[in-house]
Parts: C-alpha cells; structure tokens; sequence
C-alpha cells in the first residue's frame, strides 16, 4: 500500500464521530443490505476490514491446504449511503474498494480496486406505529448488483489478489424483520437471488449462474447502552 493510502487510513480512523445508538444491523454488517432501520432521513456508514486467508479447500481435495501467516490478506473499505424519501420508501448504494496482497518466499503481489456496487430499494411494510412487545419492524426490499468489480472469469491467467467482484448482475428481492427490546436487538433476513447469464473473454465463456437463496438471523446485546455491543 502507499504512503498516501497509510495516511488516508490512518485519518479515517483517528476522525471524531459523533456517539450515536442503532440496532446491531446498523453498524455495517455484511449480510444486511444498506437499509435505513432507525428513525432518520438519511445515512452513511463507512466501515474498514481486515483479513487474513488462514486455508482453503477444494472440492476434489481431501485436506484442507493452509497457507502460512501473512501470506495472503485482503484490507475492505466500504461506503454505505441510504435517503428515505418519506416515512416508508428508501433507497440505498453500497461502494466497496479492496486492498489485496499475496506473499510467498519469491514473489510478492499487490493489487487494489473496486469491488462490486449494489443499489437497494425499500418499502417499509410493517412500520412501528405504537408500542409492541414483539411485533418487529418489516421491510421488503429489493437490490440489483453490478459486476464493477473483477472476477475470476476476466482473465485466462488471473492472480488471487486481483479478485474483487463475481463479474455477474445479480438480482435480488428479499424481507427483514428487525425488533429493538431494551438493550437487546434481533433482526431475521431471508431473500431470493438470480445472477444473469453472461459471457466473458469475447464470448468463448459463458456462465450459467442461476438462482440462490440465502436467509440470516441475529441477536444483539448492548448492556447498559453503553458503547459496545455483542452479537451472534
């Protein structure tokens, strides 16, 4: 990384934010899409990750091949914008950039580049008007994802550390349910996907992705509304 992205990274972190309160959902989670759950206009998050490949395994393989420490990491930043237009329509915009590296004992390769947009719209279904002791908050929602980033099937001699998106449209139609009882927060998430096909490396590949579906479900903890929370 240069010394321009060091210092960039190093003011991000160390920038005053303002204390707020939000349901766990709300702090950047990976799976949520970029929804306004709280009682506000708009939102921005920006989050910063960092991880380390520690193995993988393929499915014609009988171990699991580990790779040695430091070898292989991968730095996200993600910007998360979202405006809700009145008190039950939204729309949201996920940006996220990749730092990558790989190391072995003779070669050394880094690469950086944008990841994957997605756009997501909402309709708010099941709104807290009153005070429930279990009635959540509902929300349908709908996300299309854009191939900006690149994939393995871009190139013929692709390195690792050059992947940052699927390289297909995807989209997606889905429901959250969300519920803030005291310090505790639950949210349950389940949505149907279809990735199109397209063809890659003029037209001598084409991928048939198809249909998924994918379903989440959260608790969270934040003793006395202080400044950490715990989820699972």
């Amino acid at each position: 990384m240069s010394i321009k992205m060091k210092f960039l990274f190093i003011l991000l972190i160390l920038f005053p934010f303002a204390k707020a309160y939000s349901a766990a959902c709300c702090g950047g989670g990976t799976s949520f899409p970029t929804l306004i759950t709280g009682d506000y206009r708009s939102q921005l998050n920006f989050t910063i990750g960092r991880s380390t490949l520690l193995g993988k395994k393929l499915s014609h393989q009988e171990k699991t091949k580990w790779s040695s420490p430091g070898k292989n990491k991968t730095q996200k930043m993600t910007l998360e914008m979202a405006y809700l237009f009145d008190n039950f329509y939204q729309i949201g915009l996920t940006f996220p950039y990749f730092f990558k590296q790989d190391h072995t004992q003779k070669t050394s390769h880094t690469a950086q580049n944008i990841g994957d947009i997605e756009v997501t719209g909402a309709y708010e279904f099941l709104p807290e008007m009153s005070y429930s002791l279990w009635i959540p908050r509902g929300l349908l929602f709908t996300k299309m994802t854009f191939p900006t980033g690149k994939s393995i099937y871009d190139s013929q001699t692709v390195n690792t550390v050059e992947i940052t998106g699927k390289g297909l449209y995807t989209l997606t139609l889905g429901m959250g349910f969300l519920k803030i009882q005291g310090p505790w927060d639950a949210q349950f998430l389940i949505e149907a996907n279809h990735s199109f096909q397209r063809s890659f490396l003029n037209n001598t590949l084409k991928v048939h992705p198809g249909h998924g579906m994918s379903a989440l479900l959260a608790v969270g903890l934040n003793p006395g509304n202080g400044r950490w929370r715990w989820g699972v």
